[in-house]
């Protein structure tokens, strides 16, 4: 499927989603990055929120924060946050984050150590929101980038994805459990189905 009729399903899909309340907060989230990842700040920081943001929407279908973003010059940035530890607002305190939003993080913050965040987003079709709203890096004035557009792009699957779905609906039907669903891509769990049904192949 092409990466333009990927797009216009998933926009499709997200009509009917209704999102529910954020589970955490952009604070409590770059707390625990922060935390774990002590180099992540200024625009790494809030690059690594927006992609934290555009997983939990795919994979909870809620956000793991309310707060928005926005595209500033140097990249997505969580606007409010930005401003308040720019005026001298100390950042929050450690807290344990929801289980959903660690698993997030935690496959985010993998990611970012073996290959860099920059590849989460380039490995998949299309433009990025910041991107898209931007006009490619040329205007970004602060623009708003929505929940729904972050949903959107994050849900386009991988390259790979289409063709393990295919290898394991036919070993699911050839077991006689072919009405068991496919999750593509849980958190780490891309590289193994890789590895299984597509040897030889690299993410």
């Amino acid at each position: 499927m092409s990466g333009g009729a990927e797009m216009e399903r998933v926009s499709e899909r997200s009509e009917m989603i209704v999102m529910d309340p954020a589970v955490s907060s952009a604070a409590a989230v770059a707390a625990d990055i922060r935390r774990r990842m002590p180099e992540a700040e200024g625009a790494l920081l809030h690059r690594l929120l927006y992609i934290v943001q555009g997983m939990h929407l795919v994979w909870e279908h809620r956000p793991a924060f309310d707060e928005d973003l926005e595209a500033w010059p140097q990249g997505p940035v969580v606007a409010c946050l930005w401003h308040a530890e720019a005026g001298g607002a100390a950042p929050r305190p450690w807290e344990q984050l929801p289980e959903s939003v660690h698993n997030v993080v935690t496959r985010v913050l993998c990611h970012q150590r073996d290959n860099g965040c920059t590849m989460l987003v380039e490995d998949i079709p299309g433009p990025d929101p910041w991107h898209r709203v931007t006009g490619g890096g040329r205007n970004a004035a602060r623009q708003p980038i929505s929940k729904r557009c972050l949903f959107e792009f994050f849900s386009i699957e991988h390259p790979q994805t289409a063709e393990i779905r295919a290898a394991v609906a036919a070993e699911l039907a050839a077991s006689g459990r072919g009405d068991r669903p496919f999750v593509p891509d849980p958190p780490g769990a891309l590289e193994a189905l890789v590895e299984k049904y597509l040897p030889g192949e690299t993410l």
